[in-house]
């Protein structure tokens, strides 16, 4: 993740990572937070979630 302010926080596709290198064959990539602090917020609700319900949710 980047330090940068506002910089978006991005899920991977499955992969591997190999000598230190992350390495997919699929280009795809979803964004999951706009910043670092709204991927923390959104970490957060999915542990409290997870914690009353037993179910893990997405992120």
């Amino acid at each position: 993740m980047g330090a940068v302010t506002g910089s978006p926080v991005y899920r991977l596709p499955a992969g591997e990572i190999v000598a230190g290198v992350y390495r997919s064959d699929d280009p795809r990539f979803d964004i999951v937070a706009e910043n670092l602090t709204g991927f923390l917020d959104r970490l957060c609700d999915a542990v409290e979630v997870f914690a009353a319900t037993g179910a893990a949710g997405d992120l």
